[in-house]
């Protein structure tokens, strides 16, 4: 059930930044094209795939980048509002708006996962330094325990920590 409500969870998450990075770029491209005259503003629908890709990862920049694709191609493309392509030269320019959407929406995807990453092992070091630094400075090992289980309760998430101690220890 867990699983199911995390990939529900994305999808809303890939769909409440999408939906509006995309609708703004439209109105962006829209703008560009009928007031100041650029012919070919596509590359403003990247910023809708950095945006989508750096809030969901990589599935966004795939989906973001098709979504752009599509769009581009029925808002703006002769004939409009239709999947047609009339002019040979707009397909390349499509295909290279697809091209370039899923590179940038990959390397986006890539970084913030690196960032996540790094993160994780920056929390790791913090917990492990906490735990020697405790074990450093005890007077008994029985007396640190409950700081390490605390530590390690917290840290790992875990619900529940114990220790077994033999005479020996």
């Amino acid at each position: 059930i867990a699983a199911v409500r995390t990939q529900r969870g994305d999808v809303l998450r890939l769909v409440g930044i999408a939906v509006p990075a995309l609708a703004g770029a439209s109105a962006v491209v829209g703008l560009l094209q009928s007031v100041t005259g650029v012919t070919n503003a596509s590359a403003v629908y990247l910023l809708a795939v950095v945006a989508t890709a750096f809030a969901s990862g990589s599935v966004g920049a795939v989906a973001a980048s098709i979504a752009s694709f599509l769009l581009y191609d029925f808002l703006f493309i002769e004939p409009q509002f239709t999947f047609t392509v009339s002019d040979p030269g707009e397909w390349l320019n499509l295909v290279l708006l697809l091209f370039v959407g899923v590179v940038v929406g990959e390397l986006t995807a890539l970084q913030r996962a690196r960032t996540e990453v790094a993160r994780a092992r920056e929390r790791e070091a913090r917990a492990l330094f906490r735990v020697s630094r405790v074990l450093a400075t005890r007077s008994d090992t029985l007396a640190v325990l409950a700081a390490i289980a605390d530590s390690l309760r917290t840290e790992a998430a875990m619900d529940r920590v114990w220790f077994a101690v033999a005479r020996d220890d």
